[in-house]
């Protein structure tokens, strides 16, 4: 794995340090993190100390612009409040950064949530750091380091204060829109996601400043959303131990508004600051009497605030320093202690009074929801009532039109007892009815009987015709028959009874035979014949008399049928228009029933609405009575 780091500019060994593994002797693990380990080395020719971060390749392939521009950023920076990259190398599993040893622990290991720190103390280290950020807000183009807090600020064997950690830094040259840093540090446009610039690191100053004074950051609470939502929406709000001026200090650089927000020149200027500055010259004029004058205070340079002061200059400055600020705090707590007796009372006497009031403010709250609950189910009863009253007054104006009010009850009484007497005579008309139904169905159940034995007689008919079409062809056979077999007789008889050749028999005898056998087959036929045609008519007969018969009876079925439908249309026709006058009178009936119920709706209405302004006027009342508790707690 070749992932060289390509910046040959640098990558030449600097101050005589080599660059290989071997020439270091690596002491002890200084601290790690997700992408390596730093650790203290000595330097085996020179015997210096260093501190080497090694970052393994595997970690930072996907992120490797960033570790370049990480590195081309420290090669190109040089100021004594942030630590210095004196050279890098790598290996086939790892890059090694031998940057200036900061062993002395972190800002964070001094800022305790139990005991706040000295203001003077506060007022250093946080000078310090902004120096650092100054620095890099002015080269070209300005540097962002984005990642400031305790965490990130190192002290070396001087007590010097070394910004480190530019894992996130870039270059000022476009609106960057990259979401980074630490969550309690993040600035209001990275958490809502809009364009940055230099100022994000002036927010994250305000945030340190403010837990260096309490112990925790202004917006630190359960969940990371809270969080965020804090960053976005929340006021600040600073505890009493932080001076005002520092307070001042703190809102202006915790603006939300980046327009607003104030610039590493404009720190430096502010009074908090400022005061600070001017003591410290002064202590080191103090100090240097027998040396030259460095010129007024305004001339004063940053290196000379920004060099670590000796230990004896350290300590005056601090006790100096020191019993000021405790005579002032001496001051300030004698008054506090003073008034926080007299607050506490009123405090005392105030507890008492809105503890009454808020037992009332209860009360009063159970009645209004009591007053509410009412309220909305008389409004809703209100729109049920407005709406039938709407359908009556419209029901009431159509038959206003038609006859007028007064004449209306002897109507109603005159309908009433036609109402009864239709309902008599629709009843009896019913029964009629019924018994109508009744004969129906018993003239339409003989009809069927006698269409039954119609078809009957039909059938029968029709068979006697199939019968005697049968008869007839088998007795015209049986003639063919017979009279082909008289001709076959006569033939034999001619041929074989010859009355020359028959001896001993008279000729008379065998004429006498031969004429009766003809003759009574003539008789024969002849009987058959008018047996059968005899048969034929009387069949026919009885046809025609059941084919009158069956149109006599088709004929009356038609007739009784004609009445009985014009009698039921007559019986409907009247029992429609009693309906219809039934109807009409149930109308009349039912408006001055409506109208009664109008009047009584009216009455309901108008109680409604007292009731409304009864619940108005408490309301205004209660809300009255809170502006004056609201009023009284401020």
């Amino acid at each position: 794995m070749s992932n060289s780091l390509l910046i040959h500019s640098y990558s030449e060994t600097q101050d005589g340090i080599a660059g290989k593994v071997s020439d270091f002797k690596f002491l002890n693990l200084l601290g790690d993190g997700a992408y390596g380990e730093v650790w203290k080395a000595r330097h085996k020719a020179s015997g210096q100390y260093f501190a080497i971060k090694i970052v393994q390749k595997e970690k930072v392939t996907k992120m490797l612009a960033q570790f370049q521009r990480e590195i081309c950023i420290m090669y190109m920076i040089s100021h004594p409040n942030i630590i210095r990259l004196y050279h890098h190398f790598e290996d086939s599993t790892s890059f090694y950064l031998v940057m200036e040893l900061a062993e002395n622990g972190t800002l964070r290991d001094k800022i305790s949530p139990i005991g706040p720190m000295i203001e003077c103390e506060i007022k250093q280290y946080f000078l310090e750091t902004l120096f650092a950020v100054e620095y890099l807000h002015s080269q070209v183009p300005p540097i962002i380091h984005r990642d400031i807090k305790p965490e990130n600020i190192m002290f070396d064997k001087t007590n010097k204060i070394k910004l480190c950690d530019f894992g996130f830094s870039n270059y000022y040259d476009e609106e960057r829109k990259t979401a980074c840093g630490t969550l309690e540090y993040l600035p209001p446009e990275i958490v809502e996601k809009r364009g940055h610039d230099t100022s994000v690191d002036i927010w994250s100053l305000g945030v340190l400043l403010y837990e260096m004074f309490t112990g925790a950051t202004p917006f630190s609470d359960g969940t990371n959303e809270q969080v965020l939502k804090n960053i976005s929406t929340s006021i600040l709000r600073c505890p009493l131990n932080i001076p005002p001026l520092a307070k001042d200090l703190i809102s202006l650089m915790l603006d939300r508004n980046l327009l607003r927000r104030i610039t590493a020149k404009e720190i430096k200027n502010h009074r908090w600051i400022k005061d600070y500055m001017h003591s410290q010259a002064d202590l080191r004029r103090s100090s240097s009497r027998n040396d030259k004058s460095r010129g007024h205070i305004s001339e004063i340079k940053h290196e000379d605030l920004l060099l670590s002061p000796s230990p004896r200059d350290m300590s005056n400055s601090m006790v100096f320093s020191f019993r000021k600020s405790i005579n002032t705090m001496k001051n300030q707590i004698l008054d506090k202690t003073h008034g926080m007796k007299n607050t506490k009372t009123l405090v005392t006497r105030q507890k008492d009074l809105l503890s009454a009031k808020i037992r009332i403010m209860k009360e009063l709250e159970k009645k209004l929801e009591n007053r509410r609950q009412s309220f909305n189910q008389i409004s809703s009863n209100e729109k049920l009532i407005t709406a039938k009253i709407k359908d009556l007054d419209y029901d009431i104006c159509r038959i206003v039109n038609v006859c007028e009010v007064g004449s209306l009850k002897q109507k109603v009484m005159e309908l009433r007892e036609d109402y009864l007497q239709k309902d008599k005579e629709c009843s009896i008309q019913n029964d009629i009815l019924k018994t109508l139904r009744q004969q129906v169905k018993i003239r339409t159940i003989s009809i069927i009987e006698k269409e039954e034995e119609f078809r009957d007689l039909a059938k029968s008919l029709s068979q006697l015709r199939e019968d005697t079409i049968k008869t007839d062809k088998q007795t015209e056979i049986q003639i063919h028959e017979l009279t082909e077999f008289l001709s076959l007789l006569k033939k034999k008889l001619q041929n074989s009874i010859n009355p020359v050749l028959l001896v001993g028999i008279d000729q008379k005898i065998s004429e006498e035979i031969v004429a009766f056998i003809s003759n009574y087959m003539d008789k024969n036929s002849e009987d058959l014949s008018f047996k059968i045609r005899r048969l034929i008519s009387s069949a026919e007969t009885k046809a025609r008399s059941i084919e009158k018969r069956f149109s006599s009876l088709k004929i009356e079925c038609s007739e009784e049928r004609e009445k009985i439908i014009t009698e039921i249309k007559k019986k409907k026709d009247m029992f429609l228009s009693n309906l219809r006058r039934k109807q009409h009178k149930d109308l009349q009936s039912t408006l001055t029933k409506n109208k009664d119920s109008e009047i009584n709706f009216i009455g309901i209405i108008e109680q409604a609405r007292m009731k409304e302004n009864e619940c108005c006027a408490e309301v205004i009342d209660i809300a009255i009575a809170r502006n004056k508790l609201y009023v009284k707690d401020i």
